[in-house]
């Protein structure tokens, strides 16, 4: 489906909205011709030089251009071999003049590869340019085609026409007629009708027969047929806008949504001068959307095709999997794009962090290390307060009962004395050997901030080993993950393909259908001669040969669904009803 739609898109790109095939040949073989001379001047300025075989040039031209459209380089440079036979051929039938020099300088642009160039404003100037060796006319054209393959022509018209008898009765309902028989309606009035009726725009609505498949879960009975049905039709329209409407048991209408395309001509065209494209034509059909091209292209223009209907759940299922996918790796590529500054300012931000962390840490260690020094200095001077009471004491009675005093029942110190020997320790401990302990507290201090902020395991704690901090799990890749295998979980195995679904050719009240006219049929003959006397003579049949246009060519599926006149007592004949063509 995909291949069929560039393919299509291609061919309408180089058709230009002018509705011709030998037209759309001639617009890609200039299209290939310009970009074969920008090739030429280009190779002027590269510094390379030598003669160039015409083939191997073709095909590099040929190359190139299929990068951009859908195109086979073999059959174009088939195309460009085929032009240049056909003007050297023909070229001894022209008399002199302007048309031969205009041969002329479209067989040696074919062949300037065995030309070489200074330079490139060199080859711009001394190269044939395209304006002056085409024709930009597009009804001169045309008119030189139906010349050169008459007497084969075609009429087309669709087969809806205004009855110009009701349409003035009821525009003038006021005056009393006469009783008419009433006309039937035709199929595709009837179908019109049927659009109407629920909703619809008949110019932009095909309707589609369908087979269904049998079986188990195959037709109706499926809970998902109409979201498989639309998945369907959505991969063989290549995701075309539509709405789908089931009329009947076995009978669909599709709706697109999209308008035709608009042809603007040359300024419309990514910048094709209109050399290439040929100047706009007005007044030509409107055709169907692309969508109901697609349909028909789809089924190689057979009246039946079959397609394996797709399983909308697993579709759904890709879908949720690929939005997932693409979240994440949008915001991948949003971290990845983080510049090198805000990394700085993130890198530095979190060491002032820290190192403002450490020196709280240190002036918390100073301020606990003030106070063990004023509790200590208190300490000191209750000592000397103690010793100064104990002096002024009498000397015969501290010699008297000293021993006493001195030694407890047990013979231990008594508490003075342990408070003497508690201060002289702490006495002891001053100087050098206070600061080795302020310092381990404040590398202790520093090391916790320091593994606190770089989540790394922290120093141990008392009565046992430090306990490893669990590792973060990472708050994009984890969760998604889980969340798909959840959903994963939810969704059931379905096959991707199921049964088969028959599709009949779609249907369009506004197509326009081909007659071939025929030049040998002379006038009408006169009837046989009745054996019975006064008898009605009839007239004899009238032979038509109905014409259908390639498949592969849009006007194959040609439509005009300009509606002139807003839908009012039954107008819904389009404008124009009447196309004239030629086959060749």
């Amino acid at each position: 489906a995909e291949a069929l739609k560039r393919s299509y898109e291609a061919r309408q790109y180089f058709d230009h909205g002018h509705h011709s095939e030998p037209l759309m040949l001639r617009n890609l073989f200039v299209h290939w011709l310009a970009e074969y001379r920008k090739m030429m001047i280009d190779r002027c300025g590269s510094g390379r030089r030598g003669r160039e075989n015409m083939r191997s040039s073709f095909l590099k031209c040929s190359q190139s251009m299929a990068q951009k459209y859908a195109v086979v380089p073999k059959r174009l440079v088939h195309l460009a071999n085929s032009v240049l036979d056909t003007s050297q051929r023909m070229r001894k039938f022209v008399p002199a003049g302007p048309v031969l020099r205009q041969v002329d300088a479209m067989v040696s642009l074919l062949q300037g590869c065995d030309k070489w160039f200074g330079s490139a404003q060199e080859a711009e100037d001394t190269l044939p340019k395209l304006d002056d060796l085409f024709c930009t006319d597009a009804w001169r054209l045309k008119s030189l085609l139906i010349m050169s393959f008459t007497p084969s022509f075609l009429t087309g018209s669709t087969k809806l026409r205004n009855d110009d008898a009701l349409v003035a009765a009821a525009e003038k309902s006021w005056k009393k007629s006469k009783h008419q028989p009433r006309k039937e309606k035709s199929k595709m009035e009837q179908l019109i009708d049927e659009m109407v009726e629920y909703g619809l725009a008949p110019e932009k609505t095909v309707a589609c027969v369908l087979e269904l498949p049998r079986g188990k879960g195959g037709g109706r009975s499926n809970p998902r047929f109409l979201d498989d049905l639309k998945a369907t039709l959505e991969m063989i329209t290549c995701g075309e806008p539509f709405s789908l409407t089931l009329a009947a048991e076995n009978k669909a209408f599709v709706t697109f949504e999209a308008a035709p395309p608009k042809y603007l001509g040359a300024s419309g065209q990514g910048g094709a001068s209109e050399v290439c494209t040929l100047r706009p034509e007005s007044d030509l059909v409107k055709d169907l959307p692309l969508g109901a091209h697609m349909i028909d292209l789809y089924g190689a223009g057979r009246w039946k095709f079959t397609v394996p209907m797709l399983n909308s759940l697993r579709i759904e299922r890709e879908r949720a999997e690929k939005a997932r996918a693409e979240a994440l790796r949008q915001k991948r590529e949003a971290e990845a794009r983080l510049s090198h500054a805000e990394r700085e300012a993130r890198a530095k931000a979190k060491a002032d962090a820290l190192a403002e962390a450490a020196a709280a840490k240190r002036r918390q260690a100073e301020e606990e290390a003030r106070k063990k020094e004023e509790e200590a200095r208190k300490a000191e001077e209750a000592r000397k307060a103690e010793e100064a009471r104990n002096a002024e004491e009498d000397p015969q009675e501290r010699a008297d009962g000293g021993d006493t005093k001195n030694e407890g029942a047990d013979g231990e110190p008594t508490a003075a004395e342990s408070t003497k020997e508690a201060v002289e320790v702490s006495d002891d401990q001053e100087g050098p050997q206070r600061e080795p302990k302020v310092s381990e507290a404040d590398a202790a201090a520093s090391a916790a901030d320091v593994a606190k902020a770089e989540d790394t395991d922290p120093p141990e704690a008392e009565g046992g080993g430090a306990e490893e901090a669990p590792e973060a799990p990472e708050a994009d890749e984890e969760p998604a993950e889980d969340e798909a295998a959840a959903e994963q979980a939810e969704w059931p195995e379905e096959e991707a393909l199921g049964p088969l679904l028959g599709v009949y050719k779609p249907v369009s009240p506004y197509e326009v259908f081909w007659e071939i006219l025929d030049p040998t049929a002379g006038p009408d003959a006169p009837a046989a001669a009745s054996a019975k006397r006064g008898a009605k003579a009839k007239a004899p049949k009238k032979k038509v040969l109905k014409g259908r246009c390639s498949w592969r060519n849009p006007v194959g599926f040609l439509g005009s669904s300009e509606i002139a006149e807003p839908h009012t007592h039954g107008r819904w004949e389009p404008w124009p009803n009447d196309v004239f063509g030629v086959f060749t």
